[in-house]
């Protein structure tokens, strides 16, 4: 009964790991976590006797060819590997976990185990906010003072995870409303498998909310009511219950968390200006190499040549472009960019052909889906899936998606070809 989920465990701890060491964000961590990732999605292989190779990891591993080869001929090597490393290391997560949820029938167990690792995160996290809210592991933040980061050292990173992390949690609970009748004993039976995902969805949504990060906090509330308004479709008369238990807890989370979040949210216009030079010198940047960009981790030295004296003090220091596509278009181009974008695309609709024709574990797929919308959508405000191991957890759900996704067909594929 171990077995199956062992490697699977391994690959969380590695991640967590990374989460804990600043998000692996420095060359050497990355290299040294995707090195252990490797290892396992390796070992994962060695029992497969009909191997499934998801279309998705296809995509994706041409997609990394595609930015090797672009960073060896732009003789760019020694600033992309880091990166690469990482996107290699998202690759064997994915792998990992679609063949977990592929070989088991029971799917719901690598589902707890998301959880559980997400739920020692979070409880670190408000642990340490609470004890020294200025510093992690005895180094002082250099922003974002008062505002929860965990070890990334940026609240807004760590909204994005714990917004994920509410919505898998917000997707078990609903999935146990919809299978018992609704009784508040029902959902704190340890047999109903409602106790987890509530602690969890209680402590991400704490967290979420002490982060102040207004983009993460409203993609995070934004996803989970849309999540719970696709969970209760066709079943109007149990939806009342579920929708007041999601309201009711961030009203209460909201008045007891401070004021932090609430000064951010009144303030929306307080770094629209700054991002807004931003996107434009970086956008200019793209502009001087929009083909093949300027190399994987050289955004800075793209940046530079657009920096003057009226925007130095908001662009000199700042390492990431705070949006994604642009980021991916100054670092890789248009051709390095086509590619990643392909990725994401046969991951959606993997998970939309999954929810067609699969019966079973509905809630995980609706969950993937919305996660994946959420880590996009805050993409465009933030740079947390350029933070190494952020891109491994939600790598990490998109497999388990994908594999319990492609089960049913693989299954019967199977059972077809032992005639």
């Amino acid at each position: 009964m171990v077995r199956p989920y062992l490697l699977p465990a391994m690959t969380l701890l590695v991640i967590l790991a990374a989460s804990l060491a600043y998000g692996a964000d420095r060359a050497g961590l990355s290299l040294v976590f995707s090195g252990l990732l490797a290892i396992l999605a390796a070992v994962s292989s060695l029992p497969q006797r009909q191997m499934v190779v998801p279309f998705p990891l296809i995509v994706g591993s041409i997609a990394w060819l595609i930015l090797a080869v672009m960073s060896v001929m732009q003789g760019r090597w020694e600033a992309a590997w880091p990166d690469l490393a990482t996107l290699a290391g998202a690759g064997a997560i994915y792998w990992v976990m679609f063949q977990a949820a592929l070989a088991s029938n029971q799917a719901r167990q690598l589902v707890l185990l998301h959880q559980l690792a997400l739920l020692a995160l979070a409880i670190f996290a408000f642990m340490s906010f609470v004890t020294t809210p200025d510093a992690i592991w005895g180094q002082a933040k250099a922003y974002h003072q008062g505002r929860l980061t965990a070890a990334f050292l940026s609240a807004n990173t760590a909204a994005t995870l714990f917004a994920v992390a509410a919505v898998l949690a917000l997707s078990q609970i609903l999935n146990t409303v919809r299978s018992v009748r609704w009784r508040v004993g029902h959902l704190l039976q340890p047999g109903r498998g409602a106790v987890l995902p509530i602690v969890l969805f209680l402590f991400t949504v704490t967290c979420l909310v002490l982060t102040a990060s207004r983009a993460g906090i409203m993609t995070g509330c934004a996803a989970m009511i849309a999540l719970v308004i696709w969970s209760r479709s066709g079943r109007q008369d149990r939806a009342l219950v579920p929708v007041l238990l999601f309201i009711g807890a961030m009203v209460v989370l909201g008045a007891v968390s401070g004021q932090g979040a609430q000064d951010r949210l009144t303030d929306l216009g307080g770094d629209d200006v700054g991002r807004w030079i931003l996107w434009r010198a970086t956008f200019a940047a793209f502009l001087d190499a929009p083909l093949f960009g300027h190399g994987l981790g050289r955004f800075t030295e793209a940046l530079a040549p657009h920096i003057t004296v009226d925007t130095a003090h908001v662009l000199v220091f700042q390492g990431a472009a705070h949006n994604l596509p642009l980021q991916w278009l100054v670092q890789t181009g248009i051709v390095g960019t086509i590619p990643g974008g392909a990725v994401i695309v046969t991951i959606f609709v993997s998970l939309i052909k999954g929810l067609r024709r699969s019966r079973q574990l509905r809630s995980l797929l609706r969950a993937s889906v919305v996660i994946l919308a959420l880590v996009l959508v805050h993409g465009l405000v933030d740079y947390a899936l350029e933070i190494p191991a952020i891109l491994w957890w939600v790598s990490s759900l998109m497999g388990l998606g994908t594999g319990v996704a492609q089960g049913r067909t693989v299954k019967r594929d199977r059972r077809r070809t032992a005639r």
